[in-house]
């Protein structure tokens, strides 16, 4: 502010021009004072709303526990979310239980023929079926000298033996070049022609199919098929040996020796059919150092070659790998020194192979009573030749001077002692 003292011209001068400026300022200051204030007072309005939402959160995160830290309140909070969690999961659960025993529940009507005297006639007898969406239910019949009077069917069809059974199939997707997998996504129909209802499950990884098919026993499958090679067979029969449920095969792999011994079809398309009709058989298996084995388990040439093929057939295929690693295998092998103690009997020397065979054919097709020639090892026209020693036996101990590969129903382990003997009647399976 300027002051002004005096009476001269020139402060009466100065201070005339001086008023004006200081009353603009002035006003200017007051405006923007106004404005500032307003928008002080918004700032507020809305840092309080701020805090009252701010508070209402933290009253809804902390709820009763106000004097809990933020660590307690947070772990409360997480406990809470994996509760939320395992609800969800326990809901989804339930549906998809609740999905499946919706297509059990009767949704159509059809028609069943059966024969009543098993005797005579033929399937000449209708009987009303009330049926799932999957074909299967309970036949409408009057009780008389029908022995089922009510009782459930496998879908419309003619009933035999086998409609009591519930059948699971295990598939090995990478059998046959990959054959697996397309057996697989058409099996179940190929049975349910037949009027079987089969359940299909694929084996993930090596070992997996004992587990499935031991699961599938306790689970009251009745029939559990192995779709692949000797190895899913061993596998399968590893897990349901001792149990109530039948094996049944489905042979897609490169060997199928132990389905060759059963009598199965060479032709897929033929097996559902095989199946329908076979016959339940209770077998002997072998037991290779605890583990089970039911075609044959041995040591030296089929088990060098059978390695030979698994490395092979990694890099070319199944189909070239077998042929190279098995000429690969034959050429390069040398008879190994064993001791061999055949029910107390010890025999020792340079063995060329000692197999413990509880099927007629091992090696994609070989008999076992090989000969020096392969035409005849494959022919199986000679036993007990010059070389050749076939013997009946049910204890079998070989020990080796270090590990060699030992093959197992077509499946490879090194090992340098195998201990080798008969489980009777253990394992039933479907047969002609």
């Amino acid at each position: 502010m300027l002051l002004c003292h005096g009476k001269t011209r020139i402060a009466d001068l100065v201070c005339s021009a001086a008023m004006p400026l200081e009353q603009t300022t002035l006003s200017t200051l007051a405006v923007a004072l106004a404005v500032a204030l307003v928008l002080l007072a918004i700032w507020v309005a809305w840092l309080q709303r701020s805090h009252a939402l701010l508070r209402r959160r933290l009253t809804r995160l902390v709820g009763d526990n106000e004097g809990a830290g933020l660590d307690e309140v947070l772990d409360r909070q997480f406990r809470r979310l994996d509760s939320v969690a395992e609800r969800v999961e326990a809901l989804n659960k339930l549906h998809h239980e609740l999905e499946a025993l919706s297509q059990r529940s009767i949704q159509r009507v059809g028609v069943i023929r059966f024969n009543p005297f098993a005797d005579t006639g033929g399937d000449q007898s209708f009987a009303m079926a009330l049926l799932d969406a999957e074909g299967n239910g309970v036949v409408v019949s009057r009780a008389g000298r029908h022995p089922q009077g009510a009782r459930a069917f496998w879908g419309v069809t003619t009933a035999t033996s086998f409609t009591d059974e519930r059948a699971l199939a295990i598939v090995n997707p990478v059998a046959g070049n990959g054959a697996g997998e397309r057996v697989a996504r058409r099996i179940a129909a190929d049975f349910r022609k037949y009027g079987i209802r089969l359940d299909v499950v694929r084996t993930p990884a090596r070992d997996e199919a004992a587990r499935l098919a031991r699961e599938g026993a306790a689970d009251g499958y009745r029939v559990i098929v192995a779709a692949g090679g000797d190895g899913t067979a061993n596998e399968v029969a590893n897990g349901i040996v001792g149990s109530a449920a039948a094996l049944a095969l489905y042979p897609i792999g490169s060997g199928n020796d132990f389905a060759r011994a059963l009598g199965y079809p060479k032709r897929a398309r033929d097996v559902p059919r095989f199946i329908r009709e076979a016959r339940r058989r209770t077998i002997d298996v072998g037991d290779l150092n605890g583990r089970v084995f039911v075609n044959a388990a041995g040591v030296g040439i089929d088990g060098h070659v059978a390695e030979r093929v698994s490395a092979t057939s990694r890099v070319v295929g199944q189909t070239l790998g077998y042929f190279v690693g098995a000429l690969v295998g034959i050429t390069t092998y040398r008879p190994r020194p064993m001791r061999v103690l055949v029910d107390g009997e010890l025999r020792s020397g340079s063995f060329l192979a000692v197999v413990a065979a509880n099927g007629t054919h091992f090696g994609s097709g070989m008999h076992v009573a090989p000969e020096a020639s392969l035409a005849k090892l494959y022919r199986g026209t000679h036993v007990n030749g010059g070389t050749i020693v076939m013997m009946r036996a049910r204890v079998v101990e070989i020990e080796l001077e270090r590990p060699l590969p030992a093959e197992l129903d077509g499946e490879v382990t090194r090992l340098a002692r195998l201990s080798i003997h008969v489980r009777p009647q253990a394992l039933d399976v479907l047969a002609r």
